[in-house]
């Protein structure tokens, strides 16, 4: 003889052991680990609950969170750039808020961060493109907005390192528009 499952029902509501409300179990919070999936507390106790935990437990909180980052941290940046996609008006928003904040840092971080970023990343190539913007100011090369592309002819914006980027080619530059300089990188990649 085989076992039935008996399924009993749920009742519609039950008691905060909080607030001692009778609350519909729609507004209870939600706990696999009982009998019929809701805790015997209202949302509302229970945020005040957590709440207090938190006030009263900085330390805990923030370690309990920086262990649930450090295990899930593919999770944690998948779904944050989800958020970002989704919500582009809100980033947009927090961004011009931080601005607002702090407007010197923004102001400085391509000159510092992005640019350390870029020195340490590629340091030949840094010296050499100091070295021709030093020369352009320098008055030993000419403004490359004077000047038009080798490749096709239409207005140049940049220089190009033909020759590589080894100090003695620092100033062997040629003018350049961007999509010809572009296409010359992808052939020496």
């Amino acid at each position: 003889m085989t076992e039935q499952k008996i399924n009993i029902p749920t009742p519609k509501t039950k008691i905060c052991r909080k607030c001692q409300k009778e609350i519909p179990i729609e507004q209870l919070v939600k706990n696999n680990l009982c009998k019929d999936g809701y805790l015997r507390r209202c949302k509302p106790c229970h945020n005040k609950i957590s709440a207090a935990y938190v006030l009263n437990n900085p330390e805990k909180r923030k370690q309990t969170l920086q262990n649930d980052y450090q295990a899930n941290k593919a999770r944690f940046l998948k779904n944050a750039r989800n958020w970002r996609k989704t919500n582009p008006e809100k980033v947009r928003e927090k961004s011009k808020q931080q601005y607002a904040e702090n407007p010197e840092y923004y102001k400085n971080y391509a000159k510092t961060v992005g640019v350390k970023k870029y020195q340490a990343k590629y340091p030949e190539k840094y010296k050499a493109h100091s070295k021709v913007h030093n020369a352009v100011r320098d008055g030993k090369l000419p403004r490359v907005s004077t000047l038009k592309c080798v490749s096709c002819g239409n207005q140049a914006t940049q220089y190009h390192h033909h020759a590589g980027y080894e100090e003695k080619n620092w100033l062997n530059v040629i003018p350049m528009c961007k999509p010809c300089h572009s296409k010359e990188h992808r052939i020496h990649l």
